[in-house]
């Protein structure tokens, strides 16, 4: 006979806090970002389609990092200025994934500044 094991407060705990953070507001500053997120999710993968031949790391964290600098342009775009959202977002969706191969991608870290003196 098997029986299930009682949840501990800690368990109980968590599932409250969970169950809080579901129903918490989300601004809508941070509602607009994430729709223009999704509106443009497809330049976060056209930089990793881009970037994957040229070598260092898998097409899903090369997505992940192109998608984190997607956010991080969007928190930055003005539309005021008149470009539009992809001539802002794709360098920096870009730039994150070349960040991400000259910083995490190496087992042994070496520091960028040693790596400009290598020939």
């Amino acid at each position: 006979m098997t029986s299930t094991p009682v949840p501990t407060q800690p368990c109980r705990r968590l599932e409250r806090l969970q169950r809080r953070e579901q129903h918490r507001p989300i601004p809508a500053s941070i509602q607009k970002r994430n729709g223009l997120v999704l509106q443009h999710l497809g330049l976060a993968h056209h930089a990793a389609n881009r970037q994957l031949p040229r070598g260092g790391g898998e097409y899903d964290d090369l997505c992940q990092e192109a998608c984190l600098g997607l956010v991080k342009s969007l928190d930055r775009f003005e539309p005021s200025r008149g470009h539009q959202v992809s001539s802002y977002a794709m360098p920096k969706a870009t730039g994150q994934i070349l960040h991400y191969r000259r910083d995490r991608l190496h087992t042994l870290r070496i520091p960028w500044r040693i790596k400009e003196y290598r020939v």
